[in-house]
């Protein structure tokens, strides 16, 4: 009540649905702890209100806000580190990685980041099993091995991982598919043992709309078919540092991703056919394309805003200038020929 005074009256409630803007609440906060304080002379906050109220007032705050509750006094600093919400520990030692995961509360957890975290192990993925609201977890560049991840915990709320530099192979993928179901993005850049069976049991997880394979060296054409399968993808990523030929039949089956909104392609090496290869005019929503081949069927997908073009065959820039809605031009990988006057080229926000 005394909160809600500070405030005017005005601080919502559930059955309304109307809440302040979390800032704004924090400062409100924050003033009436510091006047609460003053007033009571009281050197801890422990039992200024009932721990289920605290609890009430915390979740209006955001992360920064509830970083500056902690300094108030050690009850509050220990009470707030239960109710942290994200955990950046990127590089972390072995020391402070320990310390901050003991720490923890395990059931508020729901960002966790041990990018290139070198002291993160098997025996630290394990400990993570404790945390099971955990919602985003980025393990790249970690040590955990092939085996390590084949007891992956299970994150029935995960939704976002990254799993890139590191020794994820067939056995992994699978356990991770098929028990992590809620998963919506997953990063795989440059995981060297994965190879198509790896990308296969990728198909379970129907609910996946973000897919990052860039720079896998084992994967082949023969994946596409798999990813095909996946219906509920909006952002694929499939750039690699190598070119291949390029298997038609392969790359038309993913004509079947109907919600792909981003799209990164191999550098393919195309063969002479592929001028009058049917392909991009199926993506109705499709605005941003990385590494594409140059194929009229690239004039036809008029929804783009981002460009960038791998041809080494000389073209007329001309003849993409009816895309409307493009914004971002990337010819620094082509030879394609930029006329210095161009109406088409004044209507860019960028051009390589």
């Amino acid at each position: 009540q005394g909160i809600n005074a500070e405030y005017g009256g005005h601080m919502g409630n559930k059955i309304d649905g109307t809440y302040p803007e979390p800032k704004k609440t924090g400062k409100v906060v924050g003033r009436y702890i510091e006047a609460k304080v003053r007033e009571e002379h009281l050197e801890s906050l422990e039992h200024s209100l009932p721990t289920h109220i605290w609890d009430m007032v915390l979740k209006f705050l955001v992360e920064e806000d509830i970083d500056i509750m902690k300094i108030t006094c050690k009850w509050m600093y220990n009470y707030c580190w239960d109710l942290k919400r994200e955990l950046c520990l990127c590089g972390a030692t072995a020391s402070r990685l320990e310390i901050n995961l003991s720490k923890i509360g395990a059931y508020t957890l729901r960002n966790l980041d041990l990018t290139y975290c070198f002291a993160c192990t098997d025996n630290t993925l394990f400990q993570l099993s404790r945390f099971a609201n955990l919602e985003v977890l980025s393990l790249k560049g970690t040590d955990i091995t092939a085996r390590g991840f084949e007891n992956f915990p299970l994150f029935s709320r995960l939704k976002r991982l990254n799993l890139s530099l590191t020794n994820i192979q067939y056995n992994g993928l699978k356990k991770i598919s098929l028990q992590t179901t809620s998963l919506e993005s997953l990063f795989l850049f440059r995981c060297t043992r994965i190879t198509d069976s790896g990308v296969q049991v990728l198909t379970a997880l129907k609910n996946l709309t973000q897919l990052e394979l860039r720079c896998n060296l084992r994967i082949t054409q023969k994946c596409f078919f798999y990813l095909a399968q996946i219906t509920s993808l909006t952002s694929l990523d499939l750039r690699s540092d190598y070119q291949e030929e390029l298997i038609i039949p392969a790359l038309q089956s993913l004509t079947s991703l109907v919600n792909l909104r981003w799209l990164g392609l191999p550098s393919f090496l195309t063969p002479p056919k592929f001028s009058t290869f049917t392909f991009f005019e199926h993506f109705n929503n499709l605005n941003t394309i990385k590494d594409a081949p140059f194929t009229p069927s690239l004039c036809q997908c008029t929804s783009l805003t981002h460009l960038t073009i791998i041809d080494h065959l000389p073209s007329n820039l001309e003849m993409i200038s009816h895309l409307s809605n493009l914004e971002v031009l990337d010819l620094s990988r082509s030879d394609f020929s930029v006329p210095k006057h161009s109406k088409f080229l004044k209507k860019l926000v960028k051009l390589k």
